[in-house]
């Protein structure tokens, strides 16, 4: 049971935090919009744009953040199996099976 609460809080917070993070996003965009009207800034926003979508589409930047994205996974999937094992021990001490 408090596993399931843990990964359920867990949930929440990540739902929290796609909120607050496209909260940010659009007040980002709001902003860029509204500096976009100055033409000098117009340009060096841009500018800004086409780099960040060379990067966004730069081969080496996608499988690196496709291995970070795994490896992250890897990491998350060993702390809470651990912390199931904690929390999901059977009774004897000396027992290897653990109930999950």
């Amino acid at each position: 049971m408090k596993v399931n609460n843990l990964n359920r809080q867990c949930q929440l917070e990540k739902n929290s935090y796609r909120v607050q993070f496209g909260l940010v996003v659009d007040g980002f965009k709001y902003g860029k919009e509204t500096l976009r009207k100055n033409d000098s800034l117009r340009k060096v926003i841009d500018k800004a744009d086409e780099k960040v979508d060379e990067i966004r589409t730069n081969d080496s930047v996608i499988r690196a953040v496709d291995k970070a994205e795994e490896v992250t996974g890897k990491a998350t999937e060993a702390l809470f199996s651990g912390l199931k094992k904690i929390f999901n021990k059977g009774t004897n001490r000396n027992e290897t099976n653990y109930h999950l």
